[in-house]
């Protein structure tokens, strides 16, 4: 099956380990796709400003010793920022994690997120696998065929998620064909899957979740 076109332009597949939920980068990765090949991995260590959390250390094995000669995210910020805008189209896997823990770290030195296209393969695997266990990268990758090696590191994660991307193009018929037309379905599942969730944490009692930011889901090229 033909890959659509609009994926062979730049796609930089992005990850973050953080010190703690949603903040504090402690390792950043970037994967580079060019024709849909992978043509550059990046990534980086960062010194948090605060220790690293034990529950954080536990799932991505990064100390605070194994970064405790290495730069504040004072010093990457703008070498993070010039990668993200880069690049054609942005891609990660449950992006609005992504997104929210970069937006964090560069308001506090002036610089805004640069936002671009985006995909985000999480949504269309939740979307194809909705009854199956799992929704977690890992799992993503097991289910696709994609061997994940060092799991829960930055450029690791980073390189599967775009391996992921391209294995469902090439697999499902159903995949959208144009950047607009992917940014239409995918505005539409997310909207789709939150209101599903929703639906559950008001049956259950459970606190009711934040909608999504949708205009990030509809930055059109």
């Amino acid at each position: 099956m033909a890959i659509p076109d609009f994926l062979r332009q730049t796609i930089l597949v992005f990850d973050t380990e953080t010190a703690q939920l949603h903040d504090h980068i402690c390792e950043v990765g970037f994967s580079m796709f060019k024709n849909m090949q992978l043509e550059q991995e990046i990534g980086a260590l960062i010194k948090p400003v605060i220790p690293i959390d034990p529950g954080a250390e536990a799932v991505h094995k990064i100390s605070d010793r194994d970064v405790e000669d290495q730069p504040p995210f004072k010093q990457m910020a703008m070498w993070c920022y010039n990668i993200l805008n880069s690049a054609d189209i942005h891609c990660a896997y449950n992006y609005d994690y992504d997104r929210l823990v970069f937006e964090n770290e560069f308001a506090r030195y002036g610089l805004k997120f640069p936002v671009k296209p985006m995909i985000d393969p999480m949504i269309f695997f939740k979307k194809w696998n909705k009854f199956n266990k799992g929704k977690r990268l890992t799992d993503a990758a097991q289910r696709y065929g994609i061997e994940h090696i060092g799991a829960h590191r930055a450029t690791n994660d980073s390189t599967v998620t775009g391996k992921l991307l391209f294995k469902m193009a090439a697999t499902r018929t159903d995949f959208p064909k144009s950047t607009n037309k992917l940014l239409e379905v995918q505005r539409k599942l997310i909207q789709d899957q939150y209101e599903d969730y929703l639906g559950y944490c008001q049956r259950a009692n459970k606190k009711i979740p934040e909608p999504p930011n949708y205009s990030f889901y509809e930055v059109k090229q």
